[in-house]
């Protein structure tokens, strides 16, 4: 599975996240600027690219591998520990960000 995570400013400082999982067979960047249309239309503001990579199913939630080709978003093979929890625990932090 991939996933893209989009943001949008709330205040300064203070953003929205929006994470997407999707099909292997769909490309990030196609994903990304389809999110970002439909951002727009709902939220009356612009959504920028967060992150964006590769999950599989683990025992505790997702497990994240950062990177993207059609997004230039460097792969790392470290965890990414802030991806994962927007994808595991949005209900609880409401997908609030603070930079």
């Amino acid at each position: 599975m991939k996933y893209v995570i989009l943001k949008i400013a709330i205040t300064d400082g203070v953003y929205k996240a929006f994470p997407y999982i999707f099909s292997e067979h769909d490309t990030h960047s196609v994903v990304a600027e389809h999110m970002k249309h439909m951002l727009m239309r709902e939220m009356k503001k612009e959504a920028i690219v967060h992150s964006a990579g590769f999950c599989l199913p683990g025992g505790n939630g997702f497990i994240c591998t950062r990177g993207s080709e059609t997004l230039k978003i460097k792969t790392e093979h470290s965890r990414c520990d802030d991806d994962e929890r927007l994808l595991n625990y949005l209900d609880s932090t409401a997908g609030v960000m603070y930079d």
